[in-house]
């Protein structure tokens, strides 16, 4: 995800439901995502907003429609590796949906130590929640750091591929369909965590005829499949 400017941020201090907003830190198609602290507890978590955008009747529809879809299937999985999502709710000014999921952030130190070709994988960090904190992604990573050392891949991968085979061993099994660098975020222990279920459906949904009249995904990390399947249908009507 990167900052958008066309629509403004909702204020530091704003406060919705048990949350107090810190600031905007990512914005994607969708959602404007915010930190934010809870007061009572003094533990910070990550907050994504619907965008209201210039979408109106049926794509309007379809944004909310995504957006549940997102916040409930990301709620019924419950993974270490997966980020995991807490409530949802509606934001008070303008009754825009959010749900409020872990604020996956690494303190300074851990931070400078992954970009700057420092020790990988540690204990994690105890420090307070006042420490600064920022998201890293493998995408960043990749684009500071250059080409990973081969046991880091190997945990990584590891990790990455326990978080797929929960989604897709939950029920009728939920499939990421966006999965990529920019979406795996990194913890203060080094290990990895998927994140953004944006597009992701359920197995049911996406073997549904209609489920193949659009492609969604990033497309240099997509499949060859879904594409080709698509346009001979397309020939083929």
């Amino acid at each position: 995800m990167g900052l958008l400017a066309d629509e403004s941020p909702i204020p530091s201090q704003t406060a919705i439901g048990d949350y107090r907003v810190v600031g905007r830190f990512a914005s994607g198609g969708m959602g404007d995502v915010y930190e934010v602290v809870n007061p009572l507890l003094r533990e910070f978590f990550a907050m994504k907003v619907l965008r209201e955008g210039s979408a109106s009747g049926p794509a309007r529809k379809e944004a909310v429609m995504r957006f549940l879809d997102e916040a409930r299937l990301t709620a019924r999985l419950r993974h270490g590796n997966i980020v995991t999502l807490h409530t949802m709710g509606l934001e008070p000014t303008r009754g825009r949906l959010y749900f409020v999921m872990d604020y996956v952030g690494l303190v300074p130190q851990r931070r400078a130590e992954i970009l700057g070709a420092g020790p990988w994988f540690s204990h994690g960090s105890t420090e307070a929640g006042a420490i600064a904190r920022q998201p890293l992604s493998l995408e960043e990573v990749l684009r500071v750091r250059g080409p990973l050392d081969e046991a880091v891949v190997r945990v990584l991968a590891d990790d990455i591929a326990r978080a797929l085979h929960c989604a897709h061993s939950f029920g009728g099994g939920i499939v990421h369909c966006d999965l990529k660098p920019a979406n795996v975020l990194l913890r203060d222990d080094g290990h990895a965590v998927v994140s953004d279920f944006g597009i992701a459906r359920a197995r049911s949904a996406e073997q549904a005829p209609e489920a193949t009249s659009v492609i969604l995904g990033t497309p240099d990390y997509m499949a060859p499949e879904p594409v080709s399947y698509t346009h001979l249908r397309a020939h083929e009507t």
